[in-house]
């Protein structure tokens, strides 16, 4: 195995993607020959426990088992740390329905350069991946038989295709020569909005969702992250009941993922996207154009939903554009630079990669900012990029 398999590896089991760990890939899970030798087997023990202080779950027992199963079957010797260590893990009896995962991003061939963003978040349940398995269109009604109470409290695969983006176009969307505020909307574990923050922490965060045990939840990972100051702040936020106003001179910008999923939430969330964007006209600074902005990534559950909300939003004046996600969904494949997807995509990962979608809402036309814009707006049909 190749260090940077091992770094791979090492991102896989800080996020503890996929939710099966038998299902992780080989590479960068580790060869039969690699595991024959017992220098190995430390390094990977040292690198995976020793080096980083991770909270043992179940998924972690599962993790080791494979290894030394994978061991026995090759008849060899398991070393001893990592037979201690998985004895340890079998009496974990944890009834806590929240872990803490890691989601790294940066090099990965250069350990030292990494970043990373640690979140509170509920367990993947089998419900929840039946859940994206069958893709339904999920409705508040039955939110609350979802992550107990709300899906918030995961981190979706729509969150990290956004993340993704703006990792990628950091500086022209978070370094900007004016101030700006990001804006989350319906923020769940606040992955985007955190990561936003790291990547310019001069700018202004809002993270916002109605629900109090999500609200509760981002002010956790704020503090997790090292961000609990006066630039991050918590919103209590309904799209259809209030606004949040905005300091005079400052430029918004409103990101929001996998908030297109119910047809009557989707009037209040335009409502509440066009006063931000309408709030602050575009102005040029130094000669170049700058001006209010949202960036929504969504799962397409039905292409009538998100045909709701596009039109929704042409009746509002607001201009759409279809932004290319495969730079975002290349970045996070466990051999490239950027956060993996979370285990809650685990294990329809592939179909739902191909229904991920990316808009950049504006006032005024603009032009795409990213690696190609798809093709022109068809009110009948809603495709990613051919």
């Amino acid at each position: 195995m190749f260090s940077v398999e091992l770094a791979s590896l090492q991102r896989h089991y800080a996020a503890q993607s996929p939710n099966n760990p038998a299902l992780i890939p080989s590479p960068p899970f580790p060869t039969n020959h690699w595991l024959t030798k017992q220098n190995n087997q430390q390094e990977l023990y040292n690198t995976l426990v020793v080096n980083n202080n991770y909270n043992p779950s179940n998924w972690h027992r599962s993790f080791w088992k494979r290894i030394i199963n994978q061991i026995e079957e090759l008849e060899q010797e398991i070393n001893h740390n990592i037979l201690n260590y998985y004895i340890s893990l079998l009496s974990i009896t944890t009834t806590t329905p929240t872990q803490i995962l890691t989601y790294y991003y940066g090099p990965l061939e250069h350990r030292t350069k990494w970043s990373q963003i640690n979140l509170h978040e509920n367990k993947v349940t089998h419900l929840i991946t039946q859940q994206v398995k069958h893709l339904t269109d999920l409705k508040l009604s039955n939110q609350a038989s979802i992550s107990q109470g709300t899906t918030g409290l995961q981190t979706w695969g729509a969150s990290v295709c956004l993340a993704n983006h703006l990792i990628l176009n950091r500086h022209a969307l978070l370094h900007q020569q004016r101030d700006i505020t990001v804006i989350e909307l319906g923020s769940g574990t606040g992955l985007v909005g955190i990561l936003a923050h790291q990547l310019n922490p001069r700018n202004q965060l809002w993270l916002s969702d109605v629900s109090p045990e999500v609200l509760t939840r981002l002010r956790q990972n704020i503090h997790l992250n090292g961000q609990h100051n006066s630039r991050v702040s918590v919103q209590h936020l309904d799209w259809n009941q209030e606004t949040l106003r905005l300091d005079p001179g400052v430029s918004p910008l409103v990101l929001g993922a996998d908030v297109i999923y119910d047809p009557h939430i989707l009037p209040g969330l335009v409502r509440t996207i066009q006063h931000f964007l309408s709030s602050h006209p575009a102005q040029s600074v130094d000669g170049v154009k700058q001006e209010p902005q949202a960036l929504i990534c969504s799962l397409v559950r039905t292409t009538h939903t998100w045909n709701t909300f596009l039109s929704i939003c042409r009746r509002e004046d607001i201009q759409i554009e279809f932004l290319d996600t495969r730079p975002a969904i290349n970045a996070a494949r466990s051999d490239a630079d950027g956060i993996l997807f979370p285990q809650a995509l685990d294990p329809t990962i592939a179909y739902t990669q191909d229904n991920l979608v990316l808009v950049r809402l504006t006032s005024s036309p603009t032009t795409a900012i990213g690696d190609g814009a798809v093709s022109p707006f068809k009110e009948e049909l809603v495709s990613p990029v051919p």
